[in-house]
């Protein structure tokens, strides 16, 4: 998310995660404290966009990055 000069919020894609498959082998990047955990188990679904933005959403309202959250 963004705040532009209206003070109104635009959620951004930046792309950070995607998955490339190299012969046998498969690497999934992204942001960590983003991903969902069950997209490090390699299970995608629609509900891990939703972790990611709930994730985004609470990093900029507590000014805290999501890998840096209480455990």
């Amino acid at each position: 998310m963004r705040a532009i000069e209206l003070g109104h919020p635009h959620l951004v894609d930046f792309g950070l995660s995607l998955e490339a498959e190299a012969s046998s082998h498969s690497v999934s990047l992204g942001a960590p404290g983003y991903v969902a955990p069950e997209l490090v188990l390699g299970i995608a679904s629609p509900k891990a966009d939703l972790y990611a933005l709930a994730a985004t959403m609470l990093s900029a309202a507590s000014h805290i990055a999501a890998p840096d959250f209480p455990r």
